[in-house]
């Protein structure tokens, strides 16, 4: 028997788009008010790029989303069209999760007799629920299936291009993963090392073109003589390839790939392996993403965990200025707050010391912190939020 999915669009796609993914349904019948009309036609898009098999698209746009009279009579025209086109020998599922209340109202008392299920997306609780009030009449419940890649997850909510992630490329994994010792070391003792991973910082950066991906001067000389610490980590740096030292004040980066490491590269390798040894349903590093409005952004490491996003952005920067503790924070709440969703999550994991002000402005957004004596514990943090789907306990 041929199956029918009909939907209330709104500006979130997700609750419509996973019970489609789970039910595979031939056709999807998309409702949408006129001021949704551009969210439906993002929708359209999304399902006729599905490679799962080819699903017709109806799109009936300016539906009122306000006076019931008129919505009802909207809905009860809808359900004529449909009775012609389709039963009885289609099942037809009403998707009321999106639109206005009144909408969801007007199109479940109009169609309620005809359809064989009238459902709800619950992402909060992670569930379908199967409404009474359809021909099946009964109550029942049973968990989302987890269907939703980050690529498709970015295009739920306006990326129109997913560029490329560094973790896609099969050498950056590599590499990643034999510095994966290195990169525990030194989250493990981050707090001691606030001073030479400011140092680093200043010094990769001035013998670093990040436009050419080149070294422009890899001989840097550090002001002071390392301390006891210091000279420990430089010498593990050297073991491992990334600069030549001359046991005192001078260095010389190997590479531009072991510059950008040692610049704060270290931190997102440090995440990302941390994060897949949880094995999520999807997790990415470095992803370049293009928004509907042409603006280009990368984000540091993103994962999809049972529907969900969590965003993280890694920080080594020294938060010595108000300047750089609100470019920091206006960028990550930016982009976080479009991409995220109802119930995703943003993680800023720091390896210097943030303001108080700047946690407080974090928590008032609601996004997550992670602080540099909290850095070794990360894994700890995100299987967390991987099976609760936030964060209980946040670092203060």
């Amino acid at each position: 028997m041929k199956k029918v999915h009909i939907c209330l669009i709104s500006a979130h796609l997700l609750p419509n788009l996973i019970p489609i993914l789970m039910d595979k349904p031939d056709e999807v019948i998309l409702i949408s008010s006129k001021k949704m009309n551009e969210q439906a036609s993002l929708f359209e898009k999304i399902l006729s790029e599905l490679s799962l098999k080819k699903i017709s698209v109806i799109v009936k746009n300016d539906f009122p989303d306000a006076k019931f009279t008129q919505i009802l009579d909207h809905a009860n025209k809808i359900k004529e069209d449909i009775k012609k086109e389709y039963l009885p020998d289609t099942e037809l599922i009403l998707n009321i999760t999106g639109g206005t209340k009144l909408m969801c109202i007007g199109m479940r008392d109009s169609l309620c007799k005809d359809v064989s299920q009238i459902i709800y997306t619950d992402t909060d609780t992670n569930q379908i629920e199967y409404l009474p009030g359809s021909k099946n009449n009964e109550y029942s419940s049973k968990l989302l299936q987890s269907v939703i890649d980050i690529e498709l997850f970015l295009k739920c909510y306006g990326v129109n291009k997913y560029g490329k992630a560094d973790s896609d490329k099969p050498d950056w994994i590599k590499s990643a993963k034999s510095r994966y010792q290195l990169s525990s070391e030194l989250a493990e003792n981050t707090p001691k090392l606030s001073g030479l991973i400011k140092i680093i910082n200043t010094l990769s950066s001035d013998a670093r073109d990040d436009k050419t991906k080149t070294l422009k001067e890899p001989r840097q000389e550090l002001k002071y003589p390392p301390n006891y610490i210091q000279k420990e980590f430089l010498q593990c740096f050297k073991d491992s390839g990334l600069i030549e030292w001359d046991g005192n004040q001078s260095i010389i980066f190997k590479d531009y790939d072991s510059a950008k490491y040692l610049g704060g590269g270290w931190i997102e390798e440090y995440v990302y392996n941390c994060v897949s040894q949880l094995k999520p349903n999807d997790v990415r590093n470095g992803v370049e993403i293009q928004s509907i409005n042409n603006k280009q952004n990368e984000l540091d490491t993103l994962v999809v965990h049972k529907n969900r996003l969590l965003a993280i952005e890694c920080k080594t920067v020294y938060f010595d200025t108000t300047e750089k503790e609100n470019e920091v924070f206006y960028k990550f709440d930016s982009i976080s707050k479009a991409i995220k969703g109802l119930f995703g999550n943003a993680l800023l994991v720091c390896a210097q010391k943030p303001s108080e002000n700047l946690k407080n402005r974090l928590k008032d957004r609601n996004i997550g912190i992670v602080l540099p004596e909290d850095l070794s514990k990360i894994g700890e943090i995100i299987k967390e939020w991987m099976e609760k789907g936030k964060f209980q306990k946040q670092s203060s």
